[in-house]
């Protein structure tokens, strides 16, 4: 794995960031923008993808790291659970669904990825 000396390298984080720009798109919708609290809390859960990412990436040891990341992917979760519930409810269609949670998916992969080669380093 090359050196990667900023989190801005990182293609969990860069995924992270087109997740919430999708997100965020799904927020604009007057659907959603009318449930105050849905709309509060996969935000939340979106932004805390990225932020988890960062601040493992700024802690010392990997043991940490693996820490922030498994909150990340945690949040993905989260996440892809609120996207199943924004179509029963029918905030989204099928289209916007796939395509968000396509994102989430590879997010997670990337972020489980770090964490096994993190897991290397430590064992």
């Amino acid at each position: 794995m090359a050196t990667i000396s900023k989190f801005e390298d990182l293609d969990c984080w860069k995924s992270a960031q087109s997740l919430l720009i999708s997100v965020y798109a799904i927020m604009k919708k007057d659907e959603v923008r009318r449930e105050f609290s849905f709309q509060d809390q996969i935000k939340r859960a979106a932004l805390s993808v990225s932020y988890n990412i960062v601040e493992g990436f700024e802690r010392k040891s990997a043991k940490e790291r693996i820490r922030f990341l498994e909150f990340a992917s945690g949040s993905i979760s989260e996440v892809k659970s609120m996207l199943y519930a924004a179509l029963k409810l029918e905030f989204i269609n099928q289209s916007e669904f796939d395509s968000t949670f396509a994102l989430c998916e590879k997010c997670q992969g990337q972020v489980k990825g770090f964490m096994k080669y993190l897991h290397t380093i430590i064992n």
